[in-house]
């Protein structure tokens, strides 16, 4: 095989192997990123605009322990 040969192919592996990262990460967090938002959580100037702090809060609304009579501070709203 000629050194041109063996560089096509690396180069198309690395290739192939970033395509399919791209579309078992990229594109779930792509998704992600512009889906609805989850009722019960507050909007980004509501809250914490921190990362992690807004990973909690969707984490803990997906396994239903946040309600939406709830805020960020765990003070109950009135519901008219």
């Amino acid at each position: 095989m000629s050194r041109r040969r063996i560089m096509l192919s690396v180069g198309l592996f690395v290739v192939i192997v970033l395509l399919a990262l791209f579309i078992i990460v990229g594109i779930p967090l792509i998704r992600d990123t512009f889906a609805t938002p989850i009722p019960g959580l507050p909007t980004t100037s509501a809250g914490s605009s921190s990362l992690r702090d807004r990973f909690t809060q969707t984490a803990a609304a997906k396994q239903g322990t946040v309600s939406p009579a709830e805020t960020p501070q765990g003070v109950a709203t009135t519901q008219p």
